[in-house]
């Protein structure tokens, strides 16, 4: 679904730049290896802030590395929208928009239903078309079921470039970024 766009996006381009905001799963170094990627891994779902849900916006800036001027082809936020407070989701893209090339790809998994994982979930490749997840099971809690207009209010130099509404609950985003 939304990640075989992401994949053919990522086939058009030589040596193209990713920035992973997930667990460093095998599988999915493989697939970045394949590609001949560039890559960056920043596990955000490791940040105890993050994981409480209480993530202040110097929390999440702050478990980032320098990038220098680095420009990203695809950022892969997997689920971590769940996690994170409006204020500090704005301060987080608006952080990483500065490190996107022109019509670069950002990859997000929004749950629409009830409750989530305690911890964002850890996702793994399994070719252009599938993804794999492993759901912890100690426990749930409230999704705070991010609508559209309000992920739009804090990714405005992104735009929706598909979305798919999956039958686990989860809405796929794939968002183009629009700055120069």
């Amino acid at each position: 679904m939304g990640f075989g766009l992401v994949a053919a996006h990522l086939r058009g381009l030589e040596r193209p730049r990713i920035l992973d905001l997930g667990a460093p799963m095998g599988a999915n170094l493989d697939f970045y290896a394949a590609l001949g990627a560039r890559l960056f891994v920043e596990d955000l779902a490791q940040s105890p802030a993050v994981v409480s849900g209480q993530a202040q916006p110097d929390d999440v800036i702050g478990a980032l590395q320098d990038y220098g001027d680095t420009r990203f082809h695809l950022v892969l936020a997997w689920d971590l929208f769940n996690y994170l407070e409006f204020h500090a989701l704005r301060v987080l893209i608006a952080h990483l928009a500065r490190h996107c090339e022109p019509d670069a790809l950002l990859f997000g998994l929004v749950c629409v239903r009830g409750t989530i994982a305690p911890r964002p979930t850890r996702f793994q490749i399994r070719g252009e078309q599938a993804l794999a997840y492993d759901l912890e099971s100690q426990g749930r809690r409230p999704c705070p079921q991010h609508g559209i207009a309000e992920l739009l209010r804090c990714l405005p130099q992104f735009v929706v470039e598909r979305t798919f509404l999956l039958r686990n609950g989860m809405q796929e985003y794939v968002f183009r970024y629009q700055g120069g």
